[in-house]
């Protein structure tokens, strides 16, 4: 009831502000991005290390004070799993259900109704795309005169125009990594790596377009595929700076008991 309450809230204020556009004269010149954080959060704050101890000493969850100010509950690996639906798991892993979130723009010059793309789309691109509406040509390696890196995202403003549908990512690729876990992603391939007991301690292989849920590993299968993957995956690290750590789970979601009941 209180996420609910919570969902609720957002919806309303997200009206408010809405509503202030319209009234100054802005709505109509002005691009709206919606978007979640990611994954559904299944992790239960209240068994897990320092955040017990924490929640005790400064949090009050008791149920009449729940959504206050001063609470900081969970609604628990049962709920995050609800949420994620139809998707593996949630917040935390690199699974589907914890890195698949919605995105919904409002283009201020658009005619007709709406639409549904599919594209693969990261939060990376963000920037690139608010400075392509802006016309603002982003820094390139330098910014006032000192290095900066450079975006590794993409505008998608003609997409989100209408004028070109996304093609398949064909070469293009999106690796990424969390909390010891790591994933890529290249057309309707994806590779994730998951520790056990969440997954197999190495690489698994899913076609996203027949298998969405990531339910059939065809890693055995496909071993150079996975190969394939499994390079561009070290090179995306390479160029990123990524410190892998081998068998150093963190504390978040690993020592969350709810995960084996």
């Amino acid at each position: 009831q209180v996420y609910a309450g919570m969902v609720d809230a957002l919806d309303e204020n997200i009206g408010r502000l809405l509503g202030y556009l319209e009234e100054i004269g802005e709505l109509e010149n002005t691009y709206i991005f919606v978007l979640s954080d990611n994954g559904a959060e299944g992790n239960d704050h209240s068994v897990i290390g320092s955040y017990a101890s924490w929640l005790q000493a400064y949090r009050d969850n008791s149920v009449g004070n729940i959504g206050n100010p001063t609470s900081f509950d969970s609604y628990g690996p049962g709920w995050g799993q609800v949420s994620s639906t139809p998707f593996r798991l949630f917040k935390g892993f690199t699974t589907e259900g914890g890195i698949r979130s919605p995105l919904i723009v409002i283009e201020p010059r658009a005619t007709g109704g709406g639409r549904i793309s599919n594209d693969v789309i990261s939060v990376t691109d963000l920037a690139p795309t608010i400075l392509d509406i802006a016309q603002v040509k982003p820094p390139d390696g330098l910014y006032r005169g000192r290095e900066v890196a450079s975006f590794i995202g993409s505008s998608f403003l003609s997409r989100i125009q209408g004028n070109q549908q996304k093609e398949d990512m064909g070469s293009d690729y999106l690796g990424f990594e969390l909390f010891g876990r790591k994933g890529l992603r290249q057309g309707e391939w994806k590779l994730v790596w998951s520790n056990a007991p969440y997954g197999k301690d190495g690489w698994e292989l899913y076609n996203l377009n027949d298998d969405p849920a990531e339910q059939n590993d065809l890693a055995g299968e496909r071993p150079d595929m996975v190969e394939r993957l499994a390079a561009l995956w070290d090179g995306y690290a390479q160029e990123n700076g990524v410190v892998w750590l081998e068998n150093d789970p963190v504390s978040y979601t690993n020592e969350n008991r709810h995960y084996e009941d």
